[in-house]
């Protein structure tokens, strides 16, 4: 099944999960509790495979590569695979 949410429904589902408000995971802040809300919503956005780490680090405040770091500890402390796309480059 395709996950169909929007980036804020995301946000609204996983904010709820972790008893953090929505806005907080935009926020600078820090505290562990809303770093893994935050990590999650950048894995669980990315695995749609409809939003990239650019466009989630832009929604979020952060850089792309902020987002790849959030999606693999988020993987990482979770026991699940790094989602990764990957382009073939060839030389002409």
């Amino acid at each position: 099944m395709t996950d169909k949410r929007t980036f804020k429904q995301i946000v609204l589902d996983v904010s709820e999960q972790h008893g953090v408000r929505p806005e907080r995971i935009k926020s600078k802040q820090r505290d562990k509790q809303l770093v893994r809300a935050r990590q999650r919503v950048m894995y669980e956005a990315f695995a749609t495979g409809r939003f990239s780490a650019s466009q989630i680090g832009g929604w979020l405040n952060r850089d792309h590569s902020t987002v790849l770091y959030g999606i693999w500890k988020h993987a990482e402390g979770n026991n699940l695979p790094f989602l990764t796309r990957t382009r073939k480059w060839s030389r002409t």
